[in-house]
């Protein structure tokens, strides 16, 4: 037994062994001439473009890397060969290949001029031209049809991007000498967008500076790369042919590695292994601490803020520490100072160091880049700066004794400065008009720029500074110290991909709506507090919970966005209990609860902000209890609520004799329920259904919804009432995508999945990186795809709309007619046209090649034949017949294997088919009988009948997407699993009318005893199927009469959205013409008096232009509430247009017109405003008398407003 044993795992090993080395290639494998040629030549040398980056990257040090370097490496390993990269100037590389002085070239494409000197490999990657803008953006240029009029940067000497973009022939097409000077006129605005390649991407993200994005790929622009190799080496081509057959999915990583499509992101506490050597362990063990610069102010890399040191060098050398499991010591010295400090050895690190002859004497450095100083001008959007002559004779904003400041006082004597202390401060001069421009460094002018809400500054670059327009910064530390410099190298390493850029987006890319402005009185609180102290209810997910002592929940994510916009750090205070938090707020130990409803009892030791968060409150019982749809029909039983809830004392006041039992929390009064000890649990929807999914599905369910809405927000304590005005402006500043980001990603409750359908770290981080997918679509496959109007429409679109909603891609959809067989060879392949498929159905051989998800369609395969057919009444019958079938279905696959003698004819999709079989070229079509039966209904197929079932029975069409896209297929799951009952009824409904039956040919059921057997089998096996889901169509029906009811809310959201100005919260143009029609129209009949006032605020421009476009929107929205809370309710406000407001006034004579106008005119003018403090505003008033349309008494008002502004604003004039 024990010998037998052993022989099968001898052979499972070998087994497992020759699998795991399948595409292995030998040089067993090659034919005895490839040998024979690898031994004449120990070396193949190919060249490339030194410059053509990611395929080809030279290094400083003369070595090679990239793409290309890679994949030839990989040859090389299979093959036994030696295939080696040289890299210079195109023209140099192309000029010695011809010359065999080298033997062949790299990232080349076919040529015909090129055939007589060279043979081609087979592809090894094609490319498709991207169409790139800067991350602001700000001419919204979203794909290539948006380049009219725009300004098109492209590198000249590249003859394909020429022709790419003499394309574009309303635009303006700017050539430009070299990547650098595109990333230079795009990050500084010169030029709106570039053609190009992923270089440009690669270089600036090799350089940090993450202002660069993909927002469309280039039509028809697709290039296959080949390597090209001398003609009359035949043998180094097969050989090389064969090593690129063997490492097809090593290629699939390496497109990740190169071109930025990330792996599956760890978690931030989850690092590669560091491997560090044993003397770099004892290094670090011998030091306590490692002790880093700490700057005032260099922002956004290295700055303090309340004395707390921030910015992205800050964050990533904690990253460091983490890793390293070493406590990190910000020193806070001049710069000076600390320099001094390395150079005695005092100072472990200086995060960003620049390389100079001077400093190499005393520094080592490692040899990654951390940061590049890049200079350039912070100057108004209406002036230009394209040399330093533009400066001749204008104030210059330079920091005080900075290298900057000594090279323009040396260089440019004709250019006067204004020395200032810090970077902010020669901003603020810019913005206050006391300088023309500040120069600094570009990632520190967009910081503050984007933190200050200074719409009217522009970044700007000249070519004659005189100085490096780059500086690249690695990390420094004292010389000799190898062992620190080999340990930041391994960390830096480490850290993955998707970490750095979300750091380099977080501290370079700030984010506008997040940033708001606090009174002086706020300010000084806010600078004296230095942080505040947060409480949560530990066990309330998916609101919140403490995770081993970690925040985490939807109001983390909401926590996060306010600790943003107010600027100091917000501590998170762990409990084991709801109620040892309350305890621990009343004790004045938390000052925020970060999600709490108001009740009499708390307000004694805490204010109330606006509610950011509201949900109704749900029942929550076994399976088996009936519908509730009242809560008093349940007084009597057993109901549990957990313990110290705002709800619960609510709820006992509003119903005394309900029998509330208090629970620890709702996992201990669910588990009550579940196990019959409680009637029922009663939560928020939200908390409830999440726990269900997660922990009871099958179990318990949602019996139950009630009228009562709770309202939460953030609770704050009032002995400092500061922070309740605080918190409301934090909160009012979370824009509304934000809000739906957080509730989708938090707050969604599946329809019965049991697994998670949260989105992973690593989902959320491939949606950052494919924001846009590409989903082909048949033109012609309803219901299932379809082009209907000019548009993506169909059952499978649908659903991929619905999901992309709740999981936050946007889908893009490509209309294709190619054949099936060629779509999966692009998704395998390149991807140059679409990223996957809207569907698929899964075999053994593709799911080799391709990753498969959930089967969201699924429906019987038919036989369909012409209505004047012989008898066909099972797939057997088709033998020696003539069978329609899509080129590339599996159903070409599954025909000619069970049934060789069927005469299959391709077509090339399922309309061909069906209308070979209507026209009597063929005898029948096997197929979908979804999509057959709605072409034979909308199709004018008049002649074709259903004429049986085929053997295939129900075909399951599954999401698909490319091998190496993983995350994809989860995203798609967890988005279908969310989606309710009530969609899936709705959408099957809107595709679908069964119209089978009137086209089954009847008289032929009665043409063979087995025959009628089958149908009838196939019919009880229907109504069977029926029968099953009445009970689930019951539910679904009721399910959508709640649907409906939120429908009708929905709409009158919509109608309410549709008449409101959405900054102002005012009347919007639409209502206030319709009103003023209605007032026009009834004066005009009854001969009633009203009247119009125009008001519009004085010197309006100069706030958005001295203040920014953040404190001209705060203006707007107290202009407006000062409007609203000094008519008379009678009175409609509204916003006519910019800073223009229109008030109209039923019922009112001239001395009640000039009176409301006049009572707006003082409040306006005393009133203190934010930031700007004080502003006047001008009125012009009219009564109705006669005029002959709106119009006109309009016009008539803003005469009267002329007037004001003409005798010196802040005026009221009235014209009759």
């Amino acid at each position: 037994m024990n010998h037998l044993l052993k022989s099968c795992l001898i052979f499972v090993i070998l087994c497992l062994s020759s699998l795991g080395h399948a595409s292995q290639v030998s040089p067993a494998d090659l034919t005895a001439e490839e040998k024979a040629f690898l031994r004449l030549h120990p070396v193949i040398t190919l060249g490339s473009d030194a410059n053509w980056s990611p395929y080809v990257i030279k290094n400083a040090d003369g070595t090679v890397t990239g793409y290309d370097k890679d994949v030839l490496d990989l040859v090389n390993e299979r093959t036994g060969a030696n295939f080696q990269l040289v890299a210079g100037t195109w023209k140099q590389m192309l000029d010695r290949a011809t010359s065999r002085d080298i033997d062949g070239l790299s990232t080349s494409a076919v040529h015909k001029s090129r055939e007589a000197e060279f043979n081609f490999s087979n592809i090894y990657i094609s490319t498709q031209r991207l169409l790139a803008v800067s991350t602001t953006n700000p001419q919204n240029i979203t794909s290539v049809d948006d380049l009219a009029g725009k300004r098109i940067g492209y590198q000249e000497k590249n003859l394909f991007d020429k022709k790419l973009v003499s394309r574009f022939t309303s635009s303006t097409i700017v050539p430009l000498a070299s990547l650098e000077e595109i990333l230079q006129h795009l990050i500084t605005g010169k030029i709106d967008a570039t053609v190009g390649s992923h270089a440009l991407i690669y270089l600036a993200s090799s350089r940090g500076l993450p202002y660069v994005k993909i927002a469309d790929y280039i039509p028809d622009s697709r290039l296959d790369l080949v390597f090209s190799i001398r003609k009359d080496w035949p043998l180094a081509v097969s050989i090389l042919n064969k090593g690129l057959a063997a490492i097809e999915e090593e290629k699939s990583a390496l497109r990740k590695k190169w071109f930025f499509a990330p792996a599956p992101a760890p978690s931030e506490d989850t690092y590669a292994p560091l491997n560090l050597s044993k003397e770099e362990q004892d290094w670090l063990a011998a030091k306590p601490y490692l002790s880093v610069m700490s700057l005032q102010n260099f922002h956004p890399f290295n700055f303090r803020k309340h004395d707390i040191p921030m910015g992205y060098s800050i964050d990533m050398v904690k990253r460091f520490g983490k890793m390293l499991d070493k406590e990190i010591r910000f020193i806070k010295k001049p710069w000076n100072a600390q320099l001094e400090m390395l150079k005695q050895g005092k100072l472990d690190l200086i995060p960003h160091l620049a390389v100079t002859e001077e400093r190499k004497a005393f520094a080592e450095y490692t040899d990654f880049i951390h940061l590049t100083f890049m200079i350039g001008f912070a100057v108004h959007k209406d002036r230009e700066i394209n040399s330093m002559a533009d400066l001749t004779g204008k104030p210059l904003a330079v920091v005080n004794g900075y290298y900057l400041h000594r090279h323009l006082e040396k260089n440019f004597p004709e250019i006067p400065l204004l020395p200032v202390k810090s970077t902010e401060e020669a901003i603020d001069a810019v913005a206050r008009g006391n300088a023309f421009a500040v120069v600094d460094n570009i990632p520190t002018l967009n910081y503050f720029i984007q933190e200050k809400w200074l719409g009217n500054l522009k970044i700007a670059s000249v070519s004659d500074f005189g100085l490096p327009l780059e500086t690249r910064l690695p990390m420094g530390v004292t010389k000799g110290n190898t062992h620190l410099i080999s340990i930041l190298e391994k960390a830096n390493a480490a850290v993955p991909i998707d970490q750095v850029t979300t750091l380099r987006r977080t501290w370079m890319l700030p984010d506008h709506n997040r940033t708001i402005a606090l009174s002086r009185e706020e300010k000084a609180y806010l600078r004296k507090k230095k942080r505040i102290t947060m409480c949560i209810d530990p066990n309330w997910m998916p609101f919140e919970a403490n995770e081993k002592g970690r925040h985490t929940g939807m109001t983390a994510d909401y926590i996060q966005l306010m600790q943003q916009a107010i600027g100091i750090p917000i501590e998170f205070i762990p409990t084991t209990t709801w109620t040892e938090s309350i305890e621990m707020g009343m004790a004045r130990k938390c000052d925020i609860f970060a999600l709490v409803m108001e009740t009499p009892e708390r307000r004694s030791y805490l204010d109330f902000t606006t509610p950011y968060f509201k949900t109704p409150l749900v029942i929550a019982t076994q399976l088996h209890v009936s519908r509730i749809s009242d809560i008093r029909d349940v007084a009597d039983r057993r109901i549990g609520i957990a313990k110290g809830y705002a709800y619960g004392e609510l709820l006992r006041k509003k119903y005394p004799d309900m029998q509330l039992i208090d629970t620890d929390s709702v996992t201990d009064g669910l588990n009550r329920v579940e196990k019959g000890t409680l009637f029922g649990f009663i939560g928020t929807h939200a908390a409830l259904g999440y726990h269900i999914q997660k922990t009871y599905f099958g179990q318990l369910k949602i019996a139950g919804k009630f009228n009562e809405i709770w309202e939460l927000g953030v609770g704050t304590r009032n002995d400092e009432p500061l922070l309740k005005s605080v918190f409301n402006k934090a909160i009012a500043a979370i824009p509304e995508e934000e809000h739906r980001r957080i509730l989708n990603q938090w707050i969604v409750v599946g329809s019965g999945d049991t697994s998670d359908n949260t989105l992973s770290k690593s989902d959320k981080t491939f949606i950052k990186a494919h924001p846009v997918i590409r989903f082909r679509v048949s033109p012609n496959r309803p219901p299932f795809e379809m082009i209907r109007d000019g548009k993506a429409a169909g059952l499978a679109v649908d659903y991929i709309n619905a999901i992309a909603e709740r999981t936050g891609f946007t889908p893009r959809y490509v209309a294709s007619d190619k054949p099936i067989s060629d779509a999966y060879e692009t998704i395998a392949n390149d991807r140059t046209e679409f990223d996957t498929l809207a569907f698929s159905v899964k075999s053994k051989e593709r799911e080799k090649r391709f990753a498969y998800g959930d089967a969201f369609m699924s429906y019987p395969m038919m036989i369909i034949a012409h209505k004047d057919s012989p008898y066909i009444g099972k797939t057997a019958d088709l033998n020696n017949k003539r069978v329609a079938v899509e080129k590339g279905f599996l159903t070409n696959t599954w025909l000619n294997r069970d049934y060789p003698k069927i005469r299959i004819v391709p077509v090339n999709d399922t309309k061909a088919a069906l209308t070979m079989v209507n026209e009597g070229q063929v005898d029948a079509y096997v197929g979908n009988i979804a999509v057959a039966n709605y072409m034979m209904t909308h199709g004018n197929l008049r002649h074709l009948k259903i004429v049986a079932p085929s053997d295939y029975g129900n075909v399951q069409y599954r999401f698909i997407a490319p091998k190496e896209w993983p995350e994809l297929i989860s995203i798609l799951n967890k988005g279908y699993r969310s989606l309710s009952p009530e969609f899936h009824t709705l959408t099957q409904q809107k595709w679908f009318s069964v119209q089978m039956v009137e086209r089954v040919d009847y008289r032929l059921l009665w043409q063979g005893a087995a025959a009628a057997g089958l149908i009838v089998a196939w019919i009880l096996w229907w109504n069977r199927k029926l029968f099953a889901q009445k009970e689930k169509t019951e539910k679904a029906l009721t399910q959508l009469q709640a649907a409906q009811v939120e429908l009708e809310e929905k709409n009158q959201m919509l109608e309410n959205l549709s008449v409101t100005d959405q900054l102002t919260g005012l009347y919007n143009r639409l209502k206030l013409d319709a009103v003023l029609e209605e007032e026009f129209q009834r004066s005009k009949r009854y001969g009633n008096v009203f009247g119009v006032i125009m008001t519009d605020i004085d010197h309006f421009k100069r706030v958005n232009d001295t203040y920014g476009h953040q404190a001209g929107d705060m203006v707007l929205t107290g202009f407006a509430a000062l409007l609203k809370n000094n008519v008379r309710t009678v009175d409609t406000v509204g916003r006519w247009g910019g800073e223009e407001f229109l008030i109209i006034c039923p019922e009112t004579d001239r001395d009640g017109l000039v009176h409301v106008a006049e009572n707006l005119r003082r409040v306006i003018a005393d009133h203190t405003f934010e930031t700007v403090e004080q502003i006047t505003a001008s009125f012009g008033a009219t009564l109705y008398g006669g005029q002959p349309t709106v119009d006109a008494m309009v016009s008539r008002a803003d005469e009267a407003l002329y007037v004001s502004k003409e005798n010196g604003r802040n005026k009221v004039t009235l014209k009759t």
